[in-house]
């Protein structure tokens, strides 16, 4: 193989691996798979390593952001943080709204319009419980967890409601 191959940082969490660029390469010829980082003295080799340890330093701040904000450590979760990916306007009613408008578009092509009044019987069940759980109309996905499952399942199931 010819020429600097690109580095990749994988991460791992629970099983799930997600992958990224680390916007640097490296001839393979001096990259140690087994350490992850590249073999040698020169100067280049060295300012290559230390940014990987400084990259290596923004993962684990990542992750330490994620507990210290009680949020779900995940590779997707991580992964968005380094990329700088806007996580605030990610609310699960405006999600719910924005999927349930594009399968209303292919009633009749891909989905039936049975499929698309149960997504939105969800929708309106969910953002009732929002209501009464959060005080709410809606709810930032960070926010969803085991209990909130658990909880808005109980409920649907023994509201009498047909789901």
């Amino acid at each position: 193989m010819k020429g600097e191959i690109p580095i990749y940082l994988r991460i791992t969490v629970d099983g799930t691996p997600k992958e990224l660029s680390v916007k640097r390469s490296c001839d393979p010829a001096r990259w140690n798979q087994h350490a992850g980082r590249a073999s040698g003295t020169k100067e280049d080799v060295k300012a290559l390593n230390n940014y990987l340890d400084t990259y290596l330093a923004r993962v684990l701040e990542a992750k330490r952001k994620l507990v210290e904000n009680n949020q779900m450590v995940a590779a997707s979760a991580i992964k968005d943080i380094l990329m700088g990916v806007d996580q605030r306007n990610k609310m699960l009613i405006k999600i719910f709204e924005d999927y349930n408008a594009d399968v209303k578009k292919l009633i009749g092509t891909d989905y039936s319009k049975s499929t698309w009044t149960k997504y939105d019987r969800t929708k309106r069940f969910t953002q009732e419980f929002i209501g009464l759980k959060y005080k709410s109309d809606d709810i930032h996905i960070r926010q969803l967890n085991f209990d909130f499952v658990k909880q808005f399942e109980l409920r649907t199931q023994f509201s009498g409601r047909k789901r």
